[in-house]
């Protein structure tokens, strides 16, 4: 299997796009036998020949404005396009954050980007002795 929540190094992401554009492999026999996920090596392809080499660097957390989610939401709503093809069309790092969006807009909660992965503090704990 593929490994589960470790980065993947920039030669490494070349390394499979490699195969794919040399016709050596397609991205299932790349699943098949590497472990990664076919929908990730498609992914890479994508911000490979859209931006080249920079757009497989990891970048610092983007921030996006309300009014930006708004409009990917709306868009999204209207019902004639995918989080795919949004994600492709905005440059969003990732599906997973426009499924967030489309999300906490239906459940009616905020889109403000301070209050999106927020963790909760945690309360200071009763006072204990040497012998506890």
């Amino acid at each position: 299997m593929g490994r589960k929540g470790s980065r993947y190094t920039l030669e490494e992401k070349l390394f499979y796009i490699g195969l794919l554009q040399d016709g050596t492999a397609n991205p299932h026999q790349i699943e098949s036998q590497y472990g990664l996920k076919h929908d990730q090596v498609k992914q890479w392809l994508e911000r490979y020949q859209i931006r080249g080499v920079d757009g497989l660097k990891r970048t610092t957390k983007q921030q996006y404005s309300k009014e930006f989610k708004l409009g990917v939401i709306q868009e999204y709503l209207a019902g004639d396009t995918s989080y795919s093809e949004l994600t492709r069309k905005y440059e969003v790092s990732n599906v997973g954050v426009i499924s967030q969006w489309v999300s906490r807009y239906t459940s009616g909660k905020s889109l403000d980007s301070s209050s999106t992965r927020r963790r909760p503090r945690l309360k200071n704990g009763r006072k204990t002795t040497k012998l506890e």
